[in-house]
């Protein structure tokens, strides 16, 4: 049996548990490597929303987020990005971390008076939309086999994305 607090989610809890499952996913990789890409996508998917959710909050990270919040800010994103050329692949599915990462570049100048710099900007989205594009959360039900090439591809944007978090 899992033991922990599985109360409302936090922004904390987010980056505690994207610490946790990235660790998990590096002893993966080797002999497991579709758990490890699942497990990073869903680590990508963390940091993108608990950058997002602290961007929103002014820097606040341990008030729980309130199931009425996550729908706001979701359908938030949706609106911000309706005139996105790529709007259908950007909130697709209830794990849209790529129209959160977009939303998180487009809004922080916004938000926050300013924008990434130019290149971060760049980084952050190429990140995100690397894992996107091999994760889904459905690969949960299914037997996986992922190249190497694929899951080097995954492990490196989700690096990029732990380690920058504390910029975005």
């Amino acid at each position: 049996m899992a033991t922990g607090s599985f109360g409302p989610d936090t922004v904390d809890d987010f980056e505690r548990a994207a610490i946790q499952r990235f660790a998990e996913a590096l002893h993966l990789a080797n002999h497991f490597p579709g758990g490890a890409v699942y497990l990073w996508g869903y680590v990508a998917e963390m940091y993108l929303k608990a950058a997002t959710l602290r961007l929103i909050r002014g820097g606040a990270t341990t008030a729980p987020i309130d199931p009425v919040e996550r729908d706001a800010v979701e359908k938030m994103i949706k609106k911000d990005l309706k005139l996105h050329p790529n709007y259908a692949q950007l909130v697709r599915g209830q794990h849209n971390f790529l129209g959160w990462a977009h939303w998180l570049v487009l809004n922080k100048p916004i938000i926050s008076g300013a924008p990434y710099p130019l290149q971060f900007g760049q980084d952050l989205i190429a990140s995100a939309e690397a894992v996107y594009n091999i994760w889904d959360p459905n690969m949960r039900y299914h037997e996986l086999a992922v190249t190497p090439a694929a899951l080097a591809v995954v492990r490196t944007a989700t690096e990029w994305l732990r380690s920058e978090y504390p910029n975005m």
